[in-house]
């Protein structure tokens, strides 16, 4: 007789405490218990599915949320997770009486989400828990638990014939749920006669980039670039009340960061030019082979718009005198972006040698009939990137509650992220200034069409949280870059505090899953566990050569 044991799944909403709002709590999140073990949550205890807001008459957004989720099991839908529509304060929302909020997974990983349905009956057949096999139970909660480094593994012996040769061996970090990445070995080499054939033993010690927090105080929307082998770093800078355009430069990612390392001003406030307020979220991108800034900037009026400037050929970018003068980002018409209102936060990507700019728009800001912050993206073509050549494309709106948090109706700071398969657009919800800022995702396939928004899948949750994070708060507004050993880096700035404090630049590895998702949580200490850095094998020196 075979005996396979069971689990147990619950789904609940949170009360709201410091640095997790109502606008969270009221999601559905789940804890997974099994013989042995308390109950154990799912996500740091962050909700994982969440009320859409609805859309006004007036193009508002109306927050929703809800309350007293429950699950059942359907012989062809699978598991189906209920619960009663709330409104923002989290009493019944009266407008949708008679339907309930239903989501369908076969495996407590992927959720199909159907909005409102009139299928009561789930609902009052459901509770707040569930019976699921031990096996299910257990890949459900290793999927959303925090991916950490588990093992390290380096040959038993190398046959090299040169101390080069020897620093191209790499060792294979083991992580958690399945994945793995190469790293770089720093060895100790001083027992090796390089000039002795033989064997011999050595130690070595793992690398793994631990670039700390904060790298610059004061400074948001942080961006590196690798440009001609020198790396630039961007930034909003809030020491300077967001004022003038700053640039550093450094053989190496680190060394921006180095106290000696010198700042430039590369772009002042103009009046003669309207170039006096809001000099925000700066990003340097190689469109057709020329460097360019993508930013936004205001005039006398508080009205951010998005510009774009050119480095001349064969320029310095830490020389003002070097860059042509921006320009304004218009649509295909040769009008503004948004004539309504604002646009800020632009990014660039090329897939497929096609090209596109997408960037964040909002109208009546802060204000009544204010539309919330809303991501757009249009093609354009290299030679000419400052004007649209096709429509502009809603991507996204602020329509669930870790978006839309703490009363800032946010989707800024897209960026991009391409894999083999996939073109990602990492973007920012929440409060900007904020421990509820966040990190989300808009993922389409590589063959995909990127101006069909039916094509483009959002993420159900932030990727990246104050949760997700140890001491680090609201991280978000991110770009992406590439070390000199070949990692993808994440750039991103945060905060010290709960509550609204300092913005500050942090740094750190990206890592792959094993089903190939994006980590971007992978902190120093889940990167590589200081315990199993020391690693030891054995040379073999093949022939002599010289050091």
């Amino acid at each position: 007789m075979c005996y396979m044991r069971r689990g147990k799944i619950k789904v609940y909403t949170r009360e709201p405490e410091e640095c997790y709002t109502s606008s969270l709590g009221n999601s559905v999140h789940f804890a997974y218990w099994e013989e042995g073990w308390d109950y154990r949550s799912f996500y740091n205890n962050y909700g994982l599915l969440f009320a859409e807001a609805e859309i006004s008459a007036s193009n508002e957004i109306i927050e929703k949320g809800l309350v007293e989720p429950r699950i059942c099991y359907d012989s062809e839908r699978g598991y189906c997770i209920t619960a009663i529509r709330a409104n923002a304060d989290g009493t019944p929302d009266e407008s949708c009486k008679g339907k309930v909020l239903l989501w369908t997974t076969k495996d407590l990983i992927h959720f199909q989400p159907w909005g409102l349905v009139t299928e009561q009956d789930i609902w009052a057949k459901g509770l707040d828990e569930i019976e699921v096999s031990e096996y299910l139970g257990r890949q459900a909660y290793m999927y959303w638990s925090t991916i950490k480094n588990t093992a390290i593994e380096v040959p038993e012996c190398v046959t090299v014939s040169s101390l080069q040769e020897l620093e191209n061996v790499r060792a294979m970090a083991m992580y958690s749920d399945g994945s793995f990445a190469a790293k770089g070995v720093d060895w100790d080499c001083s027992q090796v006669d390089w000039n002795k054939p033989g064997i011999y033993p050595i130690k070595g010690r793992v690398r793994a980039p631990k670039y700390g927090f904060p790298l610059a105080m004061g400074y948001a929307d942080p961006d590196v670039t690798l440009w001609k082998g020198t790396y630039y770093y961007i930034a909003t800078n809030d020491n300077t009340d967001d004022v003038g355009l700053y640039i550093r430069s450094a053989s190496t990612v680190e060394q921006l960061f180095a106290p000696e390392t010198p700042e430039h001003l590369i772009l002042d406030k103009d009046p003669e030019r309207h170039l006096i307020q809001t000099f925000w979220a700066p990003e340097l991108h190689i469109i057709g082979e020329q460097l360019y800034i993508l930013f936004a900037v205001g005039g006398e009026q508080w009205a951010p718009k998005c510009h774009m400037m050119k480095l001349k050929e064969g320029g310095d970018p830490t020389k003002a005198e070097d860059w042509y003068d921006p320009v304004k980002v218009l649509d295909k018409e040769g009008q503004d972006l948004n004539t309504e209102g604002i646009t800020l936060d632009m990014t660039y990507l090329k897939v497929r040698n096609r090209s596109y700019l997408v960037w964040s728009s909002r109208i009546n800001c802060m204000a009544p009939g204010d539309t919330g912050s809303m991501l757009y993206i249009g093609e354009i073509e290299e030679a000419c990137p400052e004007r649209l050549i096709s429509d502009k494309v809603l991507l996204s709106r602020p329509l669930y509650g870790w978006e839309n948090n703490a009363g800032t109706i946010n989707n800024e700071g897209p960026y991009p992220l391409l894999t083999r398969d996939a073109a990602y657009i990492m973007y920012s919800g929440g409060a900007a200034g904020g421990d509820s800022y966040v990190i989300g995702c808009l993922r389409i396939d590589l063959d995909g069409d990127l101006l069909n928004i039916e094509e483009w899948v959002k993420s159900p949750t932030a990727l990246l949280s104050t949760a997700s994070m140890e001491e680090i708060y609201g991280p978000g507004h991110n770009a992406f870059t590439v070390d000199e050993e070949g990692d993808v880096l994440i750039t991103y700035h945060a905060q010290l505090v709960p509550g609204r404090g300092q913005r500050c630049t942090g740094i750190h590895r990206v890592h792959f899953a094993a089903d190939g998702r994006p980590i971007l949580y992978m902190t120093p200490d889940r990167d590589l566990n200081e315990a199993l850095a020391q690693v030891q094998t054995k040379v073999r020196v093949v022939a002599e050569c010289h050091k």
